[in-house]
């Protein structure tokens, strides 16, 4: 493996200064980088730009972290990565003494990436914070991405999203432009959230997303889902929230949502919260094809809570095939229904073979009586038919 000093200036990242020598090193026959703790944020940074900056795209690169503690001192930002693996071998990258970035990855406009086998670590101590969040204290982002992969990493300490997926700030495609990425098989302990949430109010969240089999303990926000434009097609599934000093999954004016099997447990505030937004932009009817289903939720203040309620304007809608199924609810604290939906209607809503237990309210399900086609069938409470 031949080793390449580089002295170009960056032409991705504008005005970050680099060592005129690194560790890394390119293997261009073989189509990898490595990179090392010895190689800095600076070099890393370097590395990732060479890979990058190739004349052929279409070849799939590998970009190597030798195993590792990397103490950076700022992020990587990055546009336009394109068919390359950044495989972390088990590798800490945390924050350092001199840290000065918000994010330690952020990529924009990749395409066909996967991030895998990292542990990423913040600043934020939650005993310190009271458990409350740092906003703006944040671990890796992808915007405007597509066909990204975030694959068996562990997400430590990080005050504000872990991990955002959303569209990028400054597209000049308004509304959504991220698609088909995954986030599956990640640990996350102490951190506030997880985000589709787009800082722009002219861009949404995004689009076709699965997120399955992660785990999450001591969470203090929320696994959240949320647009400020017309956006579809969420898939939460088979994920496991130990516990929350809030909630547990939140969601917000989605179309074809679907939360099947997830396990929620010792949620201070609500298992599962789906709500409008009052404070997006624009107004537009969402919650179409909301589907929660197979869930298993113990000890909450808040069971399953569903609110479509109208817009800050006033704008109200009614979301058609909304389906409560299967889903176990036991030992909810709070004064609400186990299911519920509050402040709106739905046409077409389905509630069936939900088994309540321990409910400290004595109701099992509540909905507004100006819902049409409606199904209620096969739920138990404490072993008993309810309707």
């Amino acid at each position: 493996m031949k080793k390449i000093l580089l002295t170009l200036a960056l032409t991705t990242i504008a005005c970050l200064p680099f060592s005129s020598a690194h560790a890394y090193t390119i293997d261009s026959v073989n189509h990898i980088a490595t990179v090392s703790p010895s190689d800095g944020s600076s070099g890393i940074i370097t590395a990732l730009n060479e890979v990058n900056n190739r004349v052929d795209k279409t070849v799939r690169w590998k970009v190597n972290f030798t195993n590792g503690i990397y103490n950076l001192t700022k992020g990587f930002y990055i546009q336009h990565l394109e068919n390359i693996d950044l495989v972390g071998n088990g590798s800490t990258l945390q924050k350092g003494s001199s840290w000065s970035s918000e994010y330690i990855m952020y990529f924009a406009y990749a395409k066909n990436v996967t991030i895998k086998n990292f542990i990423f670590r913040g600043l934020t101590d939650f005993l310190v914070s009271n458990n409350k969040c740092v906003w703006g204290e944040q671990g890796v982002y992808l915007g405007s991405t597509i066909n990204v992969t975030v694959d068996h990493n562990k997400f430590i300490n990080f005050g504000d999203a872990a991990l955002r997926v959303t569209t990028y700030d400054n597209d000049p495609i308004k509304g959504v432009n991220s698609f088909n990425n995954v986030t599956t098989n990640n640990m996350f302990n102490n951190v506030c959230q997880t985000s589709t949430t787009s800082n722009s109010l002219d861009h949404g969240g995004t689009q076709n997303y699965l997120f399955q089999f992660n785990t999450f303990d001591n969470l203090h926000g929320s696994v959240k889902f949320a647009t400020r434009t017309p956006a579809k097609d969420i898939k939460v599934l088979n994920n496991w929230v130990r516990s929350s000093t809030w909630h547990g999954i939140e969601s917000d004016n989605y179309d074809n949502l679907t939360i099947l099997g997830n396990k929620l447990e010792n949620i201070a505030q609500a298992a599962i919260t789906v709500y409008t937004n009052p404070r997006a932009a624009q107004d537009w009817a969402c919650f179409n094809n909301l589907l929660i289903k197979g869930n298993i939720i113990n000890n909450a203040l808040i069971g399953i809570r569903f609110s479509p309620q109208p817009y800050a304007d006033g704008f109200t809608f009614i979301p058609n095939n909304v389906a409560f199924k299967a889903n176990t609810v036991s030992n909810i604290i709070g004064s609400n229904p186990g299911i519920y939906i509050i402040n709106g209607k739905v046409n077409g809503l389905t509630i069936t073979d939900n088994t309540l237990s321990s409910i400290a309210s004595k109701k099992a399900l509540g909905y507004a009586t100006g819902s049409t086609n409606v199904v209620v069938s096969g739920n138990t409470m404490d072993g008993v038919a309810v309707k």
